[in-house]
Order: structure tokens, then C-alpha cells, then sequence
């Protein structure tokens, strides 16, 4: 019997919906699906986004933040610039879930080219061009890690630190283990081009109105000769 009740009201408040949608005619206003506010200023501090940049509906880019061209920020990712100032590069890619935050006096720099991984957790230390920091990694304040080297997952740099070009860090403590094949940095590159081709295809999809996406539903369950109340699809 309840769910039968809740049937009525779910089918209710539908069909107020259609009719409110109906009366607003062409006035009605873009509804956006995420409210989520991906950039924050902090009084004179706010962040800057360049052309062709994303940053996933999920992610938050804080205070002084300057955002490169084509870089991106994915899901759940973190970009505090309260403290100090964060640059971040060109075709930069800042990974799901991942951390970076400047520190007090102390800025930050991320080249261009980058791959910080997942779960990655950066604080005011320096990145060069074309290098990569794998997932869960560690990077501790005012450490380098200089062009085509890699920081491997799960590996702890100690502050100050600084990972000499084209080295493979690892371990906690991070130290160097060896010197990376032409294969592993040119796979650098390769992760920075893939990313960013993916950029367009999930900007597109959260560009989408709620209004586009109940469309959409009801032209799929149109053709699957579904019913709106049965939802066996959505």
C-alpha cells in the first residue's frame, strides 16, 4: 500500500512539474544538475581558469589559484591557494581525489605538461615541466621534483627534497632507485595528451541542463517501451 502511495505522489508531483514547465514556457530558467561551486574566491584571492581548462563539477579550485590553459581538475580534487599562490601549467592534469595546497608565505608551482595521479597530496613545493607524481604519493613542502621525473605511487618525499631529472623515486622516504627508460618519460606525454582528449567529452556532459537530461530519460524509455513510472533503466 505504500509503495502505491508513493507511486501517486512520485506521478503528482510530475505532472505539476510538466505544468510548471508548460506555464514558464521559453522564460524558463537554466537549471544546473551539480550546485557545487567548483571555484572560491577568499576576499581579494580568487581563482583564475584558462581557455579550454576543466574542473570537474566535484572538484574545488580555492584562493589564489591560476589555472592553465587545457590543464584540468578531476573528481574530488583539491586546489586550496588560501595561504600562497598556486600556478599550475598548461595541459596539467590534476588526478581524482587528489591535494594541492600552498602553505603560509610559501607558493607553489606546477609546470606545464604534469600528471599528478590520484590521491595524490602536494604542499607548496615545486613541480617542472612534464613530470609525474603517481597516486597516493607524498610531496612534502618546498621539495622539486625537476622535468621527466616520476614520483612512484604510494612513495613519501620529504621536504625539501629534490628528484633530479628523468629519476624514479620510491619508498617511505621516497629515495632514487634508478634512472627512467626513454619508453617511461615519453609515457609522460602520452597520459598529458590522453587526458586532455577526454576533456571535451565529460565537459559536454556536465554543460547538460537537468531539463536536457528528463529529455533524454523519457526519449530512452520511449524507444526501450518503458513506462515513466516503472524506471526499470534509470
Amino acid at each position: 500500500r505504500m509503495r502505491a502511495v508513493a507511486r501517486l505522489l512520485r506521478e503528482a508531483g510530475q505532472a505539476l512539474d510538466r505544468l510548471g514547465c508548460s506555464v514558464q514556457g521559453n522564460t524558463l530558467p537554466k537549471e544546473e544538475v551539480s550546485r557545487h561551486r567548483r571555484l572560491v574566491a577568499l576576499a581579494d584571492k580568487a581563482p583564475s581558469v584558462g581557455a579550454g581548462a576543466f574542473v570537474a563539477p566535484s572538484a574545488s579550485i580555492v584562493g589564489a589559484v591560476n589555472l592553465g590553459a587545457n590543464a584540468s581538475v578531476w573528481y574530488g580534487a583539491v586546489v586550496r591557494g588560501d595561504s600562497g599562490a598556486i600556478s599550475i601549467g598548461d595541459s596539467t592534469t590534476i588526478g581524482n581525489n587528489a591535494i594541492l595546497r600552498s602553505a603560509s608565505g610559501a607558493a607553489m608551482t606546477v609546470g606545464s605538461g604534469v600528471v599528478v595521479d590520484s590521491g595524490a597530496i602536494l604542499t607548496a613545493c615545486t613541480l617542472e615541466n612534464d613530470c609525474r607524481v603517481g597516486p597516493g604519493a607524498i610531496v612534502g613542502e618546498g621539495a622539486c621534483i625537476q622535468s621527466q621525473a616520476v614520483v612512484a605511487g604510494g612513495a613519501v618525499v620529504p621536504a625539501g627534497a629534490v628528484v633530479k631529472r628523468g629519476e624514479l623515486w620510491e619508498g617511505n622516504p621516497a629515495v632514487a632507485t634508478r634512472q627512467l627508460s626513454v619508453a617511461e618519460r615519453a609515457h609522460i606525454a602520452e597520459t598529458v595528451a590522453a587526458t586532455k582528449a577526454g576533456i571535451a567529452a565529460h565537459e559536454h556532459e556536465h554543460a547538460r541542463t537537468y531539463a536536457s537530461r528528463e529529455a533524454e530519460k523519457a526519449r530512452m524509455q520511449t524507444e526501450a517501451g518503458v513506462g515513466p513510472e516503472s524506471h526499470p533503466l534509470f
